[in-house]
């Protein structure tokens, strides 16, 4: 358990979800988000990377929130919605986190 209620669950992570808390894999998604935004793969894999449940993992983790910056700055309106929308119905938990209060 991530301080502030941010915690990974019980399941494994997609091969997508991975790459987004990487070291080195989010400055990849984040780099493909602002040249290939628009691309079908580019949305699929972001999708993925937000699957139901871990949204709050990709806002709090070290790297992942970084993916979540630029999905906000380059990524689809239903992506940013989606982030946004999530964000609004714990704001003050984000607010108090290490990570997730960059977005705010």
């Amino acid at each position: 358990q991530i301080e502030g209620g941010c915690a990974a669950g019980g399941r494994r992570p997609s091969a997508s979800r991975r790459v987004s808390r990487h070291i080195c894999g989010h400055s990849v998604l984040c780099a493909v988000l602002e040249y290939r935004a628009e691309d079908p793969t580019t949305a699929r894999i972001i999708d993925e990377v937000m699957s139901p449940g871990s949204v709050t993992e990709l806002l709090c983790h070290k790297f992942s929130h970084r993916v979540a910056l630029a999905i906000l700055s380059s990524g689809s309106q239903r992506q940013k919605a989606a982030i946004i929308a999530h964000v609004s119905t714990h704001v003050q938990r984000f607010a108090r986190h290490r990570f997730a209060s960059q977005l705010l």
